[in-house]
């Protein structure tokens, strides 16, 4: 080697930022998967499971309701079981069940669907009905998720003495599904004091499929009664045959001794029509009483699809003719374009008893109009 030359080591390549990013990532979302992974078995042990329940104990809808949970056993993965179950409202508990069995699967949560296989609870108390205060919210009328449950079994449903004037047990039974192009509930209930519910719901127009039948027993007093203000024992009844393309049923109902509907129901290819008689007036009071007395002409035409409801409904009766048009948005919870019109044929069913036959011949029936655009309900 000649004298003063220097030897000099090959300059060492650094390796992009980038692979050093992306390994450096790797690295934080294998620490992260851990800690998650720790927190998930971490809130299955029995210091977690109180923790949840804890924090389940400690929420309060807006309407005042609140669930109390004694403990959780099991895992709340899957086979959970809880304990002391109380649902609270504004006075304390009035819904209790001393232990509820849950077999579901949390995570289809992170798909927007409750899943639960199977809820039964051996006895399920009713002590009264709830007292709740007005929501500020205009919330959905419906839900915006996915709903599935394989299986819903309460063996002895007991309604306490508060709620009818003496204790009544009875059962509960169901199922449903109810998804994007889906609706199947099956629902059976009974008490010994003479209410029966049967709903009977299979609706698929992908597999042109519609099955649908329903009957509501309630005598004078009845649980169902109570809970819909009915003044008398009632009875609804639905039947029909057909597929999605084409259904054809009807609806009948009674309040007391009086003929309350008499309805032709069809469906077609996603238009439902309601037609038929109705006698509504023992179902509200005053003056809108009077306007509905007599036997009333309905017809109601519309279509329902991703909770909202277009159509018309028509109204037609001895004092009053109406017209109804527009849309119901569930989702938003508001009218959509609704109009009403209402033609008033007697006057003087606005006023009081002794001044209506001089006022039939003073006053001439008269046009009320209006649309309420984007209303909320």
């Amino acid at each position: 080697m000649a004298e003063g030359d220097v030897t000099q080591a090959p300059a060492k390549r650094r390796k992009p930022w980038w692979r050093r990013l992306l390994k450096e990532l790797a690295v934080l979302l294998v620490l992260l998967a851990g800690l998650v992974a720790l927190v998930l078995i971490g809130i299955n042990t029995s210091p977690g499971k109180r923790f949840l329940a804890d924090q389940i104990n400690g929420y309060t809808l807006s309407s005042g309701i609140s669930v109390k949970i004694g403990r959780i056993e099991g895992s709340i993965y899957n086979e959970a079981v809880l304990k002391n179950v109380e649902v609270h409202d504004l006075e304390g508990a009035f819904l209790t069940s001393p232990e509820i069995r849950l077999d579901w699967a949390p995570f289809a949560w992170l798909y927007n669907t409750l899943h639960i296989d199977e809820v039964s609870a051996e006895t399920l108390t009713l002590e009264r009905l709830p007292v709740t205060r007005p929501s500020e919210e205009d919330g959905p009328l419906l839900p915006g998720f996915d709903i599935y449950i394989g299986a819903l079994e309460v063996e002895e449903l007991i309604i306490g003495e508060a709620v009818t004037g003496e204790r009544q047990v009875g059962s509960l039974r169901g199922s449903a599904d109810i998804r994007s192009g889906i609706a199947k509930v099956d629902l059976q209930a009974a008490l010994d004091g003479g209410d029966r519910l049967a709903l009977r719901l299979d609706s698929e127009p992908d597999a042109d499929k519609l099955d649908l039948g329903a009957r509501v027993v309630t005598p004078e007093g009845g649980v169902i009664a109570q809970m819909l203000g009915l003044p008398d024992a009632a009875e609804l009844t639905v039947t029909g045959e057909g597929s999605w393309a084409e259904w054809k049923g009807e609806a009948n109902a009674t309040l007391g001794p009086v003929q309350l509907a008499d309805l032709d129901l069809t469906a077609r290819g996603g238009t439902y029509t309601i037609a038929g008689t109705m006698r509504p007036a023992r179902l509200v009071q005053g003056t809108l009483r009077e306007l509905l007395a007599g036997t009333q002409n309905v017809r109601a035409t519309g279509t329902f699809d991703k909770r909202v409801a277009n159509g018309e409904v028509r109204l037609d009766g001895p004092s009053l003719e109406a017209v109804l048009r527009g849309g119901v948005d569930l989702a938003a919870n508001r009218f959509d374009d609704l109009a009403v019109a209402a033609e008033l044929k007697r006057p003087a069913a606005l006023l009081p008893t002794g001044t209506r036959d001089a006022a039939d011949d003073a006053l001439k029936r008269f046009i009320v109009f209006g649309i309420y655009g984007k209303t909320h309900i």
